[in-house]
């Protein structure tokens, strides 16, 4: 009998009756009140308490297990709360109701978060990173069983991977809104600054409901900062070396009766820093030489604004806009150090969002939110120094879609949930310097994407086994379809429409035999849809092959969470998980070379198993501590070339990543220290000892200096080893930088 298959019987069969267990808590108010007179109750067992005047309650002689806790009170709007019994004290926070008192902070609305789902899962709160100058890259790279690839520099090309994915097989949202294209490629996360940004949530493996797009990997989820009807703002500003500056400043209050939102933000670096140039020749040493980065500066520009309806609405509405500006140059590699200063790829793009959610009663609640956006992409390459030949390029990707989503508690212990999405997207290339009209019409195609996908689930609780069981399936439809395409070289021509349709399902259980520890399972089969791209080609060198299958992959994790206080160690908000992960992935898109040009077809396969664990502590002195390491084994199973890749390693993937981030405060000045480690990993699908990168170890150290109550000063030093080498040897990494920030908020 499989591991899993043990553990699946053992949770069914266990039973846990012992009783005597007690949850214990307090009511607050918002501003942290005590909130007394309120009642607690659990629905399930028809038991409940009053709170005392200093806001306590004990529901006291239940089960062990898992309860959902209703709390009530005159002049608040009621809250739901699942905790477990017995386990740590409670806190339950009541909004007030501003019919009966003054306005306070109202939360956007959301998505369904980490705690409604099996998976294994991590919330970045921007905030609580102790670097004012990580951005999101580097903030998801801190993230268990994730690798970040950058192409080097402030503000530089980065995507991202989970678990030894490709970044086409992870799926990446702002906001519950698909940021991937239908054209292909991983989703750039430097375009959007983390100072919009409030809070990240990473799903590894498992990808919950609410997300209905193909993937195959996990989730990435960007939540901003939501509008409230109280008054916060928060400004900062940031230089350093290579003329790297950064000014961002958001606020949000009152607008009427509505709480409004506004963001903005400008960055900008010449990212003219030292690398070493190998001159073409990585087998000769002898003329390497250092040399400086040229047209690599970046510049960026990004506003956010937002509007929700007034708080205590049985109907509430949240509506968005968001701007974002790329001015990425591009630099010459080691054969080409003088290139035009301006051969750039700017970005400019448009996202309009509406959100309505209602919840009438606490057995019910729903969600339906619509999007619109618009992204233009122009390479400028006139000189024909990059790509293939003289381009500019001018292309345009224009997405409408809509979400539904419907949950309900049919009996206290089952909730069951509905997910409807619909998207279309719509590609339109442009090269400025054709201009004869049959070229155009010939190579210049356009292309659209229509997709509708249906997700139900089922949530089961037995409060007296402390088990929760969840699954889901969907089903997943896709028309793809190209105006006209005459590329023919060896093969008929490329069909003008294709249409997939396949079914994501997913199991999983939680079992939290006591307060502290919890155990999680689960099993998950899905695809990534082919991007255009690899369907139909482009006007240069790739021929597209419609009758790519979709990429299918399994995953499978198991594994166990500790938390709470060790106070005879002096440990409080401690937290130690440790998982187990089997992916294995069918039928991926690799591309071959046939008659001078790419194709792509469905050779490949990959195997990675691995294991991740992560701690994180507060500590006696004001000290905090997290860390994590991730072992895995990213094994090629392609049968490419008669399988000669077979058994090797997945390209830029290494086996041992580590991440360690302690700080401590102490008065008024906090110290930080982070690093960043990597073994050795190879570039190529062929394991060859010429393209095996060295193992990396990045060092990192700031102070922060508090200011009266509202501002801040931080000094920090980056990559204090000078390791240049990182991600690429084609793509340098910056070598030893320091950056001061001034910061201000609202307090």
């Amino acid at each position: 009998m499989s591991a899993y298959a043990f553990l699946a019987l053992l949770l069914l069969t266990s039973a846990r009756l012992a009783v005597g267990a007690d949850v214990n808590g307090d009511v607050v108010s918002r501003d942290g009140d005590p909130v007394s007179g309120a009642g607690v109750r659990v629905p399930a067992l028809r038991v409940g308490a009053i709170t005392d005047t200093v806001g306590r309650f004990s529901l006291d002689g239940l089960r062990r297990g898992r309860y959902t806790l209703i709390a009530t009170a005159m002049g608040f709007r009621p809250d739901t709360v699942t905790v477990a019994a017995p386990g740590e004290a409670v806190r339950i926070v009541l909004i007030a109701n501003p019919l009966v008192l003054p306005s306070i902070t109202v939360s956007g609305v959301r998505p369904v978060g980490p705690d409604r789902t099996s998976a294994f899962a991590d919330v970045i709160r921007t905030i609580d990173v102790p670097s004012p100058t990580a951005d999101l890259p580097e903030m998801l790279d801190n993230v268990v069983g994730v690798r970040v690839r950058e192409t080097g520099g402030h503000g530089s090309h980065s995507t991202l991977s989970i678990r030894g994915s490709s970044s086409e097989q992870v799926r990446v949202y702002l906001d519950g809104i698909p940021l991937n294209q239908a054209l292909g490629g991983g989703v750039n996360l430097a375009l959007i600054p983390a100072s919009a940004v409030e809070d990240v949530e990473v799903y590894r493996g498992v990808i919950p409901p609410q997300f209905g797009g193909s993937g195959a990997a996990g989730v990435v989820n960007m939540q901003t900062h939501p509008a409230s009807d109280t008054a916060r703002w928060r400004t900062s500003y940031s230089f350093g070396s290579w003329n790297t500056q950064t000014l961002s400043a958001w606020l949000s209050g009152p607008l009427g009766a509505l709480g409004g939102m506004l963001a903005a933000d400008y960055s900008y670096s010449d990212n003219d820093f030292e690398y070493l140039d190998d001159n073409g020749t990585s087998y000769n040493l002898d003329d390497d030489a250092w040399a400086r980065r040229r047209n690599n500066q970046y510049r960026s520009a990004t506003l956010l604004g937002r509007l929700s309806s007034p708080s205590g609405r049985v109907i509430r509405w949240d509506a968005g806009y968001s701007f974002v500006y790329a001015d990425d140059h591009l630099p010459g590699n080691s054969t080409l150090h003088e290139i035009p200063s301006n051969t750039a790829l700017r970005t400019d793009q448009h996202l309009v969002q509406l959100r309505a959610a209602a919840s009438p009663s606490p057995m019910f609640e729903g969600d339906v939110q619509g999007w619109w956006t618009f992204r233009r992409d122009r390479f400028d390459d006139r000189e024909g120094v990059v790509g293939l030949g003289r381009q500019f390029n001018d292309d345009t990707t224009t997405s409408v879609g809509a979400r539904l989503s419907l949950a309900t508690l049919a009996v206290p212990w089952n909730r069951l949930g509905l997910n409807a999405t619909a998207q279309q997207e719509r590609v339109r290339p442009n090269d400025i310097l054709i201009e004869d009209p049959s070229v155009r019409a010939a190579i210049l195609v356009p292309s659209d994407r229509r997709q509708f996908a249906v997700h139900t689930s089922d949530e089961l609780t037995f409060p007296w086994l402390g088990l929760t069981l969840d699954g889901q399936l969907g089903v997943h439809h896709t028309r793809s379809r190209v105006t006209h395409n005459t590329a023919q070289i060896g093969y008929d021509i490329v069909r003008d429409t294709t249409a997939l349709t396949e079914w994501p399902r997913a199991l999983g259980a939680v079992w939290r035999p006591s307060g502290w520890v919890e155990v999680r399972v689960n099993w998950g089969c899905y695809v990534r849809i082919p991007n255009l791209y690899e369907l139909f080609g482009d006007r240069g060198a790739t021929i597209g092959n419609s009758d790519l299958r979709p990429e299918t992959g399994t995953n499978r994790d198991i594994g166990v969470r500790l938390r709470g206080d060790v106070r005879r160690a002096g440990l409080s908000d401690a937290e130690l998980e440790f998982v187990y992960f089997d992916n294995r992935l069918r039928d991926a898109i690799v591309f071959w070379e046939v008659y001078n040009r790419m194709r792509p077809f469905n050779l490949g396969g990959a195997h990675v198993r691995g294991v991740e664990l992560s701690a994180r502590s507060r500590l006696p002195g004001g000290f905090a501590a997290s860390g994590n390491v991730t072992w895995q084994r990213p094994e090629n199973t392609s049968t490419e070339s008669q399988g000669i890749y077979r058994g090797d390693d997945l390209p830029h993937q290494p086996r041992v990543q580590a991440d360690v981030r302690v700080e401590r405060a102490s008065g008024r000045t906090t110290v930080f220290y982070a690093s960043h480690a990597h073994n050795e990993f190879y570039a190529q699908p062929l394991n060859a000892l010429a393209d095996r990168y060295s193992a990396a170890w990045l060092h990192d150290l700031g102070l922060t200096l508090r200011i009266g109550s509202r501002f801040e000063m931080t000094v920090e030093g980056r990559n204090l080893t000078n390791v240049r080498q990182y991600h690429s040897r084609y793509v340098p990494l910056p070598g030893r930088s320091w950056f001061l920030t001034v910061q201000g908020h609202s307090g």
